[in-house]
């Protein structure tokens, strides 16, 4: 059996799909899928398959963002935190904490107001991640922009 790496209840997060070297987010295992603070989603057609097209806030203000691009695999129906349902673009991507990696699901959506720009998913740490609650940024910083 492999060792599962343990996450503390926040951590910064790579996702180098993106070229983004540290992004902050709550290792949440009350959600069932990660998500990711986005703005302007556009859907487009690319080698004849949906893609989205959106910008990602870096940090809480937005005044660092990067556009990226990715095929959409679903569009799917989440209910938030308060009890609201929208429709979000779901892209997979690769998820790096410390030497923990993860090919996940991540929905789009507005997290404005949230400290954490990203939320990490129960589904995503499935079977190689623990988290510990009473700690906080268990893996070395990366380097942030």
């Amino acid at each position: 059996m492999l060792e599962k790496e343990t996450l503390g209840w926040k951590e910064w997060v790579s996702l180098p799909d993106f070229g983004i070297s540290c992004i902050l987010s709550k290792v949440d295992t009350g959600a069932r899928t990660s998500s990711l603070h986005t703005i302007n989603e556009e859907a487009f057609i690319k080698d004849n398959s949906e893609w989205v097209r959106f910008t990602i806030a870096l940090d809480s203000r937005e005044n660092r963002t990067i556009t990226a691009e990715a095929p959409i695999s679903a569009r799917r129906i989440v209910t938030n935190s308060g009890g609201q349902t929208e429709e979000r673009f779901v892209i997979e991507t690769q998820l790096c904490i410390g030497n923990w990696r993860s090919l996940a699901e991540v929905t789009l959506t507005r997290r404005k107001g949230m400290k954490c720009r990203m939320l990490i998913g129960r589904t995503a740490m499935s079977g190689t991640a623990i988290v510990d609650p009473e700690h906080a940024f268990l893996h070395q910083t990366p380097l942030c922009d």
